[in-house]
This record gives C-alpha cells, sequence and structure tokens, in this order.
C-alpha cells in the first residue's frame, strides 16, 4: 500500500494492532448466534466504509500514494461486499 514506514515509523505497529482486531472479530462473527452475527456484521460494514473514506482522505491529503491509495481504497472495498451481501442473502431472517 507504500505508506512510508521512513515518514511513519508506527505503521508497522498499526497494522499489527488492527490486524489482530480483524481476527478477533471473525471468530466473534462466526462463532456468534444469528442474532447477534447479525449485529457484529453491521458494525462491520460501518468499520469498512469508514476505511473506504479513510483512505480516500488519506490519499487526498498526501499521506499514501495514487498506487497506495487505490490499493487501501480497493481492500476496504473487497472487505465490504462480503458483508453487504451477507446481510443481503439474510435480510428475512
Amino acid at each position: 500500500m507504500d505508506i512510508r514506514t521512513v515518514a511513519n515509523p508506527a505503521a508497522p505497529y498499526l497494522a499489527r494492532v488492527f490486524g489482530i482486531r480483524d481476527v478477533v472479530l471473525t471468530v466473534l462473527t462466526a462463532s456468534a448466534d444469528e442474532q447477534d452475527r447479525r449485529r457484529l456484521v453491521q458494525g462491520l460494514v460501518v468499520i469498512d466504509v469508514c476505511d473506504v473514506v479513510s483512505a480516500l482522505i488519506s490519499r487526498r491529503a498526501g499521506h499514501l500514494s495514487e498506487a497506495g491509495g487505490r490499493a487501501a481504497t480497493l481492500a476496504a472495498v473487497a472487505a465490504l461486499m462480503p458483508e453487504l451481501g451477507w446481510l443481503a442473502a439474510n435480510r428475512d431472517r
């Protein structure tokens, strides 16, 4: 994603911190009952929409290169699609 670690030495730390949160949220979602799963997936949608917005803002502000900003945006959108698909497929439950 071209997050410049020279200018941002905390970038690897932040990647690990957020990475473990994704793992924990995935495990919690997979093991939840239907009602809790729906709420967790809705929360994940909010998180990923915020990630899309953050990537766009960071690209505009120059914190990410053009290519890095596109990659970050696409990654956030890619994470969002299965969540929206699950909600659509399970809307009647």
